[in-house]
């Protein structure tokens, strides 16, 4: 299995990134490439662009707040091109505050081949209660990355999340994916047992 990891790494989620790349290290396979979408203002950024066996990329959306969701939908968007524009079939996308063990490539790997599907959801723990399955740990194909992106939607006042855009655009199109690729869209589930270390 050839894939690379996609990481969007704001400012304000700086305090997991070194644990964060200690656990994607151990990776079984290991992943032929990591690359990282820091913002250009991010405090770190001399010293992260220096270690040696990742890929640095830049978000110049630095004009809102750090935590604003402009700035995670800009960076996720530089990533999905990327990605798009590389040689490998798929990707695994895991946020900077989001622990996963050693086996999760092969793990979700296998259900994306058994479920024959573009893209794996694997659920971890929510902010405040229960379980999200946005993009915080996800499992695409270069089609489902060639067919939606990320985006703010608003209704009124009201933002919709960049990764909730994204992989709503995804579960719609199913009967196109069935349709034309002979595919399903989606599979959520807990196929891995994530930490998402949160302060």
């Amino acid at each position: 299995m050839s894939y690379i990891v996609l990481t969007p790494v704001g400012n304000h989620k700086l305090y997991s990134l070194d644990q964060f790349l200690e656990a994607v290290r151990r990776f079984e396979p290991k992943p032929a490439e990591i690359v990282l979408c820091i913002d250009l203002d991010c405090p770190r950024k001399d010293e992260i662009s220096k270690i040696e066996d990742i890929k640095v990329l830049y978000n110049p959306e630095i004009f809102v707040s750090p935590s604003y969701l402009e700035r995670i939908c800009s960076a996720r968007e530089i990533l999905r091109k990327y990605f798009i524009y590389s040689k490998y079939e798929w990707a695994l996308w895991i946020d900077s505050d989001i622990i996963c063990p050693p086996e999760t490539p092969k793990v979700l790997l296998k259900v994306a081949e058994k479920k024959n599907c573009i893209l794996v959801s694997n659920q971890y723990p929510a902010r405040t209660t229960g379980y999200w399955s946005g993009s915080g740990c996800m499992l695409t194909h270069k089609l489902a990355c060639t067919l939606s992106k990320f985006w703010i939607g608003r209704l009124g006042k009201k933002n919709i999340s960049e990764d909730f855009v994204f992989l709503s655009i995804v579960d719609k199109s199913k009967y196109f994916i069935r349709e034309f690729l002979g595919k399903e869209a989606r599979v959520v589930g807990k196929f891995i047992k994530v930490e998402h270390i949160l302060r």
